[in-house]
């Protein structure tokens, strides 16, 4: 991967979310994060792509494919 996470959150069966908050404000200011979560191992189960409007509600939510150097 070619930054490290801006949060880590520990879930309580071992798996950990690994969340990248976009530095720069999106089309209609809005403010997007992708979240990762891994497994015990480190394999990436899943990934979320989320964009929040400048109030902080939530725009749009879907899940995305690991790009292939990740998985």
């Amino acid at each position: 991967m070619s930054k490290r996470p801006d949060i880590i959150n520990h879930l309580p069966d071992g798996r950990r979310e690994e969340i990248h908050i976009r530095r720069f404000w999106g089309p209609g200011r809005s403010r997007s994060q992708t979240i990762r979560t891994r497994d015990r191992d480190g394999q990436i189960l899943e990934v979320w792509h989320e964009a929040f409007n400048l109030d902080g509600t939530l725009r749009h939510r879907h899940m995305i494919y690991p790009r292939r150097e990740e998985a």
